[in-house]
């Protein structure tokens, strides 16, 4: 950084300076009979434009470092956002909306910092403050007129910028909502194609992009206003300075050499001040992207990623003790309390807003209860090290993410792993078929979340990376609802081997996939209101037996009905 501020300030200095070494040459030629009687000067002038230029490319390379590392670090930085974020706050973001906002953020980051502040202090102020020092030693009064002009154009520059602000904030908004509903198009297009929802979506896009452009115009007209009245400023100034000069050098007060300097000045001070009213118009424009970027870090952290003590896991074993939440002022849990063994399976079950996948979130520490404690081992996870219980935790929601990589990379998280320990991964899971058949093997890219493969494939997939990991506490949200009912019973007979030892906890809506589980817990509007093993809980009249009965009624009835339509 030193070296960069230092090349930058010693370029404007020589190449400013070497002004100064041409007058003087232009005022020698005019009365020297040999070549002998310039030569010093012209060579002083060949050496400093030579200087000059070696600075010039010398400051290119911290240049380029500091420019792209600026934006490096924005994009760095929002993902080290996003690794600590509240999960609430993160919830709120849509994803089209946010990867704008990083990128909006990330180029007015590296503008801010080197098309700015760098260049003002590198380039762009010693440039005018040593060329008032040249222009104030030829002619002092054409000082005070260049000053008086330009504190007029830097009032008139105000005023415009308080317009500009408004503009580009609009026009960021409306940028923001085109990226979110164009990435929503691009991310579902079976959903949108089917439903016929294409054009319609096509529309608002169409609207949003229609006033991003106009958007875009109207400020182009406003800063080229400014840069017109500029370029007729500086215009005026040379014509104050080529007919006083001209006065001058015809009354024998100066000479041509000093005309000739004074224009080059009068350029050198207003290429600086041009480009400091441009950078100083482009600087308030990105501070709008960068508050809105700004807004984004500032969101909400999870403290207790990197605070308190490091979890010593034995049993695996959970408790919940008079957990309370709320949602949006709404009670989900109320005074729960629940054990779970360790090293053994228990399942969740109930009807759709019972409190399942709450539960699940709180033990995972994504929501914080709002009363109560969640223990594991007898450890409160208020007071635990998150990223140490995270390296000991296994999650597999219903819809298990898929990343747009090969196979093996979705399998091993980019881990070394033993190529034989993940062939019997495979085999475990129901995917060596599917395998076997791909020319590119484990190095089949997937597509993005997954699209070259089906539902169950994806989910069998889900189920080999955790395999791999080889958690103590496994979590499971619906895990075979994209399987059919033979690799659904190969894989389920798998995971219960595969687990045995572990803390396993299933969330499930199809009871048939719970038969083996150790322990099945029912909930109902935030309460457990049955517990017992499968074959308790079907014998019992309750809820359990009601959903059984209900899920037995319409498994029975469908095979007479897929027989119909397949006759």
């Amino acid at each position: 950084m030193a070296f960069f501020l230092v090349t930058g300030i010693s370029q404007t200095f020589i190449g400013l300076y070497a002004i100064s070494y041409f007058q003087r040459l232009v005022d020698g030629l005019a009365s020297a009979r040999q070549f002998e009687e310039v030569s010093g000067v012209l060579f002083g002038y060949i050496a400093l434009t030579l200087a000059n230029h070696t600075l010039i490319y010398l400051g290119g390379y911290p240049s380029s470092l500091l420019n792209n590392g600026a934006y490096q670090w924005a994009k760095l930085s929002a993902m080290k956002k996003i690794a600590r974020i509240d999960y609430l706050a993160y919830q709120n973001l849509g994803t089209g909306q946010l990867v704008q906002i990083i990128e909006n953020g990330a180029n007015a980051t590296k503008s801010i910092l080197n098309n700015f502040y760098l260049s003002l202090i590198r380039g762009m102020l010693p440039s005018v403050i040593i060329s008032f020092a040249f222009i104030n030693y030829y002619d002092p009064a054409l000082l005070v007129i260049i000053l008086g002009a330009y504190a007029v154009l830097f009032f008139a520059s105000y005023y415009l910028m308080n317009y500009l602000r408004r503009a580009v904030d609009q026009m960021l908004a409306n940028q923001e909502d085109f990226s979110k509903f164009s990435t929503r198009g691009f991310m579902e297009l079976v959903v949108f194609r089917i439903n016929g929802r294409f054009q319609k979506e096509f529309e608002r896009v169409k609207s949003l992009s229609d006033e991003y452009v106009r958007s875009r115009a109207k400020i182009y007209l406003v800063q080229e206003l400014f840069f017109t009245g500029f370029a007729a400023l500086v215009f005026g100034l040379e014509i104050v300075v080529v007919l006083r000069q001209t006065n001058l050098i015809l009354a024998g007060a100066s000479t041509v050499g000093t005309l000739v300097a004074l224009v080059a000045f009068i350029k050198t001070v207003c290429s600086p001040i041009s480009e400091f009213s441009y950078a100083y118009a482009t600087y308030k424009l990105d501070t709008v992207a960068f508050n809105r970027f700004g807004k984004f870090l500032s969101l909400p952290e999870d403290a207790g990623l990197d605070q308190g003590d490091g979890i010593r896991l034995d049993q695996g074993h959970i408790e919940f003790r008079n957990v309370a939440f709320s949602f949006q002022n709404k009670p989900v849990l109320l005074d729960l309390s629940l054990n779970i063994e360790g090293g053994k399976t228990t399942a969740l079950v109930g009807t759709s807003g019972g409190g399942k996948s709450t539960i699940v979130r709180l033990l995972l520490q994504l929501l914080k209860p709002e009363a109560g404690q969640v223990l594991v081992d007898r450890q409160d996870l208020a007071r635990i090290n998150l990223e140490s219980f995270y390296r000991q935790v296994a999650y597999i929601p219903q819809d298990p993410p898929i990343f747009d990589g090969s196979l093996r990379e979705n399998l091993t998280f980019n881990e070394r792993v033993n190529g034989l320990y993940i062939q019997e991964v495979i085999e475990k899971v129901g995917l060596n078929d599917l395998i076997s058949q791909l020319p590119a093997g484990l190095e089949t890219i997937v597509g993005e979340r997954g699209i070259k493969l089906s539902g169950g494939e994806r989910q069998r997939l889900a189920f080999g990376r955790v395999f791999i990991q080889d958690p103590k506490i496994v979590i499971m949200d619906e895990p075979t609802s994209a399987l059919d009912s033979v690799t659904e019973s190969f894989v389920t007979q798998n995971m219960t081997h595969l687990f045995k030892g572990k803390t396993v906890i299933i969330i499930a809506h199809r009871l048939q996939t719970v038969k083996d589980a150790d322990q099945i817990l029912v909930l109902e509007n935030g309460h457990v209101i049955q517990q017992g093993s499968f074959e308790t809980l079907v014998a019992a009249e309750g809820k359990f037996q009601q959903l059984w009965e209900t899920q037995t009624a319409i498994r029975s009835g469908s095979e007479p009905q897929r027989q119909e339509n397949s006759a």
